[in-house]
């Protein structure tokens, strides 16, 4: 039962992942793309062979698909350029998945989760409450629907 359950999982998993378009982000161009970026990022730090992350895929994608105004990225750790980027960031002491909100220009960043998984209305409303930290209430909300 375990196993069909495993493979159904890892079939979400590569189904989802063939329609998002997160960009990938590692430290050949994290300091370009997010430090100086004067917008929002919702970083998630994760691994392919990591059982979590990819129990978590699912909840990525379908809740990275309602937000609007956040760009989008994420950082595969099993590659040498993005383990780079975790060990610069201290990401490996909390835990993966991990996801965070950096505001570059700003320097500032969050961590919404590390580790522990959360479900989908959760992690958009820790989302939203740690965007309004960074934004101006006149410039409106960062989710396509309300929750």
């Amino acid at each position: 039962m375990k196993a069909l359950w495993k493979i159904a999982l890892i079939i979400i998993y590569i189904l989802c992942l063939s329609g998002f378009k997160a960009e990938k982000i590692d430290i050949s161009n994290y300091e370009e793309k997010v430090l100086k970026s004067k917008e929002v990022w919702l970083l998630k730090y994760y691994s392919e062979r990591c059982g979590s992350c990819q129990e978590f895929e699912p909840t990525w994608l379908s809740a990275t698909k309602k937000i609007k105004k956040l760009k989008i990225g994420k950082v595969n750790i099993d590659e040498k350029s993005g383990i780079d980027l975790a060990m610069k960031n201290n990401i490996l002491n909390e835990g993966i998945p991990q996801v965070k909100l950096v505001y570059g220009s700003q320097g500032q960043d969050v961590t919404i989760m590390a580790g522990d998984l959360i479900d989908e209305k959760t992690f958009l409303q820790i989302i939203q409450k740690n965007v309004n930290k960074f934004s101006k209430p006149s410039e409106g909300m960062y989710l396509k629907e309300d929750l």
